[in-house]
């Protein structure tokens, strides 16, 4: 894809991003996606009065009074609310002329082509690597307490062994916290056999950055969240909450694994996708919509007042807040 592919007569697109957090240059979550996009079009960010077209996410209600195409994205456990937007790109499975799923993973990784080529083909690790360069047991990274689901597991593995908590949430490394960013993530989880890597939330296609984390660090994860993550990485790279009976199944599976060197190299080695490359991880594939978006500007939305006047009050809150706000109105959700 390149400029060639796009109406002359539409260039430069002109885009507002509103909602999306306030990190990253007021980009917030969609940073790493505008990075891409600028690689394919001619992007010009511009102020909200003068976009042609809208990118907003869930951290506001901004976008309210915008009145050309809008496109929503999440990195969360949200709906979409069709009656808010044109086009929306989320985790949920289904695509359609409106919604292409793009999981949140998805929106780092092509932004890291580094980080996808290193996913694609891991150098192998041997026992002399594990015996020059010993492991420890576990850690968790989080930075709020919800999942309670998380927590509550973290309460229990804690029994075997202890585990290095380096988040603001549960904290037991006397206070160091690993910074933010990715590659920050990536360099902490390589000193650990495995990485507590579970979602905020679990629903069908709802896989983010998390299980990225210990893939690209060497680590194993160990995952909760999308019951779908299989068609998204390689099973045989991190073990799978959902493929036990219950959490003291995992638990012991767990203890086998930390105690059994040839087992834990065969996680630490596995290839992290099926085939070659996920199809979610080809670039092309959502430049080829997001063409079509550009080029045609279709408003498919039917209204937001209602919607808009129920979330409001939650504008500003801490994201669980708001999260607890969609699922209250969830009940008014235009399909």
């Amino acid at each position: 894809m390149n400029l060639s592919n796009v109406k002359t007569s539409q260039l430069p697109i002109k885009l507002a991003i509103t909602d999306a957090g306030n990190s990253d240059y007021g980009l917030g979550m969609l940073y790493p996606l505008i990075k891409v996009l600028k690689r394919n079009f001619d992007i010009k960010l511009t102020k909200l009065e003068d976009a042609d077209v809208l990118f907003y996410g869930d951290f506001g209600v901004r976008h309210h009074d915008f009145k050309g195409t809008k496109v929503f994205f999440t990195g969360e456990n949200h709906q979409t609310y069709w009656n808010a937007c044109d086009y929306a790109f989320t985790h949920e499975l289904e695509d359609s002329e409106r919604h292409m799923r793009m999981p949140y993973y998805a929106h780092v990784l092509l932004n890291d082509p580094a980080s996808l080529s290193l996913l694609q083909s891991r150098p192998m690790i041997t026992h002399e690597d594990l015996e020059k360069h010993p492991r420890k047991f576990c850690n968790f990274v989080y930075r709020n307490h919800v999942g309670s689901v998380r927590n509550r597991f973290f309460e229990k593995l804690s029994k075997y062994k202890s585990i290095d908590s380096a988040g603001p949430f549960l904290n037991n490394m006397n206070g160091y916290m690993v910074p933010k960013g990715f590659k920050n993530n990536r360099i902490f989880a390589s000193q650990y056999k495995f990485t507590i890597s579970f979602e905020n939330d679990s629903h069908l296609g709802y896989t983010t950055e998390k299980i990225t984390h210990p893939l690209l660090g060497r680590s194993v994860p160990i995952y909760w969240g999308n019951k779908n993550v299989v068609e998204d990485f390689n099973s045989k790279s991190f073990i799978n909450y959902f493929d036990f009976d219950s959490e003291d199944d995992l638990i012991d599976f767990i203890i086998q694994v930390d105690q059994d060197d040839d087992l834990l190299l065969q996680y630490l080695n596995a290839p992290c996708f099926e085939s070659r490359l996920s199809p979610y991880l080809d670039e092309q594939r959502y430049m080829k919509r997001f063409e079509k978006i550009f080029q045609q500007r279709t408003i498919r939305r039917t209204g937001t007042q209602q919607f808009l006047f129920k979330l409001g009050r939650y504008v500003g809150r801490p994201a669980f807040d708001r999260y607890r706000a969609y699922r209250r109105i969830k009940r008014d959700r235009v399909k």
